[in-house]
C-alpha cells in the first residue's frame, strides 16, 4: 500500500524537508535526496509553511460545514477532498463512484439507490456469463491475491 507524507531529513531537518511524498509503507520513508541521510515523517510541515489555516473557532465562512467521513470529522473541504481522493486511491475506484449522503435524505432514497448499485453488478455479471456460483469463486481468490 502506497502512502503520502510530508518528509524531512534527520541530519538537516530545518532545510531538508518534501511535503506530500508518496512512498510504500512496507519501505519506509525514502533516503533525503539531497544529502542521503534518513528521512522521518513530519505533520507539522504544513501548518508551518502556511498551506493550512488554524481554526480558532471562527464561525463558518463560506457552504462547508463539517462533515465526518471514515470516523473523521473534516472542518474545511480541502482536507475532506484529500480524503476522498485517499479513499478512492486505495480502493481503486473513480472518485465519481463516491456517493455522500447526508442524515437528511430519506431511507427510501438510500435504499432505492443501493438497490440499483446490485441490480447494476448483477446485470453486468450475467453480460460477463458469471453465475452466483462462479462469481463467489472469483471473488474469493482475488481476495487471496491481495
Amino acid at each position: 500500500m502506497f502512502v503520502t507524507h510530508d518528509l524531512r531529513c534527520t541530519q538537516h531537518p530545518d532545510e531538508h524537508y518534501e511535503l506530500s511524498v508518496l512512498y510504500r509503507r512496507s519501505d519506509g520513508p525514502t533516503a533525503c535526496p539531497m544529502c542521503g541521510a534518513e528521512r522521518t515523517v513530519f505533520y507539522a510541515t504544513r501548518a508551518m509553511h502556511g498551506y493550512e489555516e488554524a481554526d480558532h473557532g471562527s464561525p463558518q465562512v463560506g457552504t462547508f460545514r463539517p462533515l465526518t467521513f471514515g470516523g473523521t470529522t473534516y472542518h474545511d473541504a480541502q482536507s475532506f477532498n484529500r480524503a476522498i481522493d485517499t479513499y478512492c486511491y486505495n480502493n481503486k475506484i473513480d472518485r465519481s463512484q463516491v456517493a455522500i449522503e447526508s442524515k437528511n435524505q430519506s431511507s427510501h432514497a438510500r435504499n432505492a439507490r443501493v438497490e440499483e448499485a446490485k441490480h447494476a453488478g448483477v446485470v453486468t455479471r450475467r453480460r460477463a456469463g458469471y453465475d452466483e456460483r462462479q462469481y463467489r469463486e472469483y471473488v474469493r481468490e482475488q481476495r487471496r491475491e491481495h
